[in-house]
């Protein structure tokens, strides 16, 4: 007999349950046939049906599966429902109270069984996004490797964050309200993650791959890093377990995201997506996106194997030699069998005119290979002491644009296939010797934007002055998919081999994340990093023109909505958390629409008017983003969402790195996401927000700014945008009625930086902005600028990287950015 009795995929075991009244559940069966769902306890044989299921024991902690064999309820709840024509039942739990693990069980009338175990019941959030949301725990692991030795969620817990500890005053973790915590020794995190899938034909009924993982330590690399710290935060607060829904993928732009009828007032989105719905002009568009890259790759090898044939050796039957060292494998005894000086990379007998200088770290739009587009051998030697030489460690190398394979004298060490990882190699011990050495670096430039980005580390560490678990081996470490966030990286690697489809699965890269921590007692001129940068020798290899732009089908629009979120409506959620918009930045001008018909849309398929959306506002970076005012215009276009009920839009200018699209600080800009759930769904009294903006006065060519300083507490979700409160009274600002507030202060962040003079910046009638000066009183800001004598226009920390200097509140969160054009009759 067939077995039509079955869950979707979200039901798995280690499923997390929303705790509350009416839990949605759902499944199949046989057409018309009852089906009894039943929620038990592991060790109860014949549950008896009841209308609510009773937590009779309260532990002092919540417990990980199996532990001490124990069981939260004596108890099961048990309802009923009848299968429709098409198989499908629905029904609801009408209570559950906080507990686990359980077995979750739905049994037809023909005896047909379906039986998932280790279920728990608590609270589940869903954050969804792009590559920021999906960053994998192995990325961060070099700044938080506390989370790592303690194993998750198996042992222990976060003493900075848990255990009452304050935070230092210009820490940015978030606000000081994370000192007052209750103290907690386990806690209960379990991440659904959903396996990219696009469709463009009808929303799927179920994910096509997609498993729950408990967040401990041999699944800790893999976890998205912004949901196990957002799940921690709640896990420990709530003291109850909670589940997270990860729907994330690196580059996709907010309408992939979205369903047919969310985008129904935006009708050039989906004449888009009735092209892709013809498979066979996908499966066209495909092959000839890659005959071209292929095509590019083959254009750089045949020129890279003429520079051979002119200027290398070649075999007793007149081919080419291949160049040496590409394959190299450490020889026994840590010797590379290498004479003296001999490159590993190209043949010695290169001219050396052809070697040229450049000093590295750089962008190479300000060197002579401005625009260049190809491959090049960059090459550097340098010297080790003898109490140095054969020591095993790590080549650190920032991040460069776009690919690249590096040789440690002769021996291939490493490669990544894009630009976006961050380079750390293992160097093997035996490899380094005595005296001169010699690093080169093979690099590809796609599209004429390359770089070796500055401001990054590029050094060799020591193994044995770092803590034991660094460098977990040559190992694959969760890189994300090839272009992520900002438009162009390979997908090809090093090699030119094709790394990954065209549809921007996950490209992975060999290396290690953990930072070294200086060793107790160790000599401090032989543990000293060995620096790298400065000036270097490079040679081109080939040169063409611009690499082929790449296709992704992921980011057409629906095609995720259809494959990942709509299997999970209608879930039961308390809220969702939204980190995206970096793909949205080549239309800035459509994200404000887009984003609040995703909203209203998400709403419609959880089947809840007033889901609470927290908006993770985008940070500070200055690289891999589109030029001009565009990521301003974003932020302001999430800060816009708020306008919707039950909104709220985190603050994150200070904790996001200006030389990386990909800030490793996931930890804070979780955190400010948790203290705004805490006001907007559990109406705690927190401090979650920072200044914002209430009035402005103008008095002959100055500018007041008064700014409220509460902190947002019990307003999350209930607050204007800055645009629609505003009063622009034209006369003094005693007249402005704004609540009196706490202080305000201009200080420095930790987020990567320069001084901005244009900070806070007025505009006349021109148009025109000229920095202001700025004189800080209470919760006032004084503004005047010499250039402008009428104020038009005021803006304050209107740049994709507005500098280390910000303004905050006592409480240490810093104001959103605005772009205001005054009111003046």
């Amino acid at each position: 007999m067939e077995n039509n009795m079955r869950l979707p995929k979200i039901f798995g075991e280690g499923c997390v349950l929303q705790q509350g009244e009416n839990t949605r559940i759902w499944g199949w069966g046989a057409p018309g046939e009852m089906v009894t769902i039943r929620l038990k306890s592991r060790d109860e044989e014949e549950p008896r049906q009841t209308e609510k299921m009773e937590k009779v024991q309260e532990p002092d902690r919540i417990q990980e599966p199996g532990e001490n064999g124990n069981s939260w309820s004596d108890t099961a709840i048990c309802v009923q429902e009848r299968c429709e024509k098409d198989g499908r039942f629905e029904t609801c739990f009408p209570h559950l109270a906080a507990g686990g693990p359980y077995v979750l069980e739905a049994a037809g009338e023909n005896g047909q069984v379906c039986r998932v175990q280790n279920v728990y019941v608590g609270e589940v959030f869903v954050c969804a996004g792009q590559s920021n949301m999906e960053l994998p725990m192995c990325r961060v692991r070099v700044r938080f490797p506390e989370e790592f030795a303690a194993g998750g969620a198996s042992s222990g817990s976060d003493k900075k964050s848990a255990a009452g500890g304050a935070l230092p005053e210009n820490d940015s973790e978030g606000s000081a309200d994370f000192a007052r915590r209750p103290s907690a020794n386990d806690f209960v995190l379990h991440i659904y993650k959903v396996t990219e899938h696009y469709d463009f034909d009808a929303p799927l009924d179920d994910h096509v791959q997609a498993s729950w993982q408990a967040a401990v330590r041999e699944n800790l690399e893999e976890l998205s890093a912004f949901s196990y710290f957002f799940g921690k935060e709640i896990a420990l607060f709530r003291g109850v377990p909670v589940g997270i829904l990860n729907l994330s993928l690196g580059g996709t732009p907010a309408e992939a995201w979205t369903s047919r009828e969310g985008l129904r007032d935006k009708p050039e989105y989906l004449r888009i997506t009735e092209q892709f719905r013809d498979k066979n002009f996908c499966k066209n568009l495909l092959a000839k996106k890659e005959r071209q890259e292929q095509n590019w790759y083959d254009t750089l090898r045949r020129q890279e194997e003429l520079s051979e044939g002119q200027d290398g050796a070649s075999s007793a039957e007149g081919q080419t030699e291949p160049l040496p060292g590409r394959d190299a494998a450490l020889p026994a005894g840590g010797r590379t069998g290498l004479p003296e000086g001999q490159s590993a990379f190209l043949p010695e007998r290169q001219p050396d005119k052809q070697w040229h200088q450049i000093t590295l770290p750089c962008e190479f739009k300000d060197t002579e290979l401005g625009h260049f587009c190809g491959s090049l051998l960059l090459r550097k030697k340098f010297r080790i002491s003898e109490q140095q030489a054969g020591r095993a460690g790590v080549l650190r190398f920032g991040t460069l644009v776009d690919s690249d394979e590096m040789f440690l004298n002769g021996v291939k060490i490493g490669e990544t296939g894009y630009q976006y990882p961050p380079r750390r190699y293992p160097v093997p011990e035996g490899l380094l010797r005595e005296g001169e050495n010699t690093l080169e670096i093979r690099l590809i430039c796609r599209y004429g934007n390359g770089r070796v980005t500055p401001g990054k580390a590029l050094d060799i560490i020591w193994e044995d002055v770092c803590s034991d678990d660094w460098m977990p081996g040559q190992k694959e470490a969760g890189a994300m998919p090839g272009r992520t966030d900002a438009g162009t990286a390979s997908q090809a690697d090093a090699s030119g081999r094709k790394a990954q489809p065209e549809d921007g699965r996950k490209l992975r890269q060999t290396t290690s994340e953990a930072e070294p921590g200086a060793a107790e007692g160790a000599d401090l001129a032989d543990s000293a990093p060995v620096a790298l940068g400065g000036t270097w020798e490079y040679r081109i290899l080939a040169a063409c023109g611009p690499a082929p732009e790449q296709v992704f089908l992921n980011r057409t629009p629906t095609g995720l909505f259809n494959g990942m979120v709509a299997p999970c409506q209608p879930y039961t959620v308390s809220a969702v958390v939204w980190y995206q918009g970096e793909s949205n930045d080549s239309h800035p001008g459509d994200y404000a629409q887009l984003l609040a018909g995703l909203i209203q849309d998400w709403r419609r398929g959880f089947r809840r008017e007033d889901l609470p959306f927290v908006v993770v506002q985008l940070p500070n970076c200055g690289v891999d983003i589109a030029p001009g005012d565009a990521w301003p215009l974003i932020r302001e276009a999430q800060l816009s969402a708020e306008r919707l009920p039950y909104v709220a839009v985190t603050v994150n200018l200070d904790i996001g790195e200006d030389n990386d699209l990909h800030p490793l600080n996931k930890k804070a800009a979780a955190q400010r996401a948790a203290l705004a759930v805490r006001s907007l769904v559990y109406q705690e009294p927190v401090h979650w927000q920072g200044p914002r903006l209430e009035a402005v006065s103008v008095w002959g060519s100055s500018l007041r700014l008064t700014f409220r300083t509460d902190g947002g507490q019990g307003t999350a979700g209930q607050t204007k945008s800055a645009a629609e409160i505003l009063p622009i009274t034209g006369k003094k600002a005693e007249n402005a009625s704004v609540p009196a507030g706490g202080r305000i202060a201009l200080r420095e962040c930790g987020a990567c930086g320069q001084e901005n003079p244009r900070l806070f910046e007025l505009a006349g009638e021109d148009g025109i902005y000229y920095p202001a000066q700025a004189k800080i009183s209470g919760n006032t800001v004084c503004l005047q600028s010499g250039q402008v004598k009428k104020p038009c226009a005021v803006r304050y920390a209107w740049d994709c990287a507005p500098g280390k200097r910000l303004l905050y509140d006592e409480n240490g969160l810093c104001a959103a950015p605005f772009c205001i054009k005054l009111r003046i009759k």
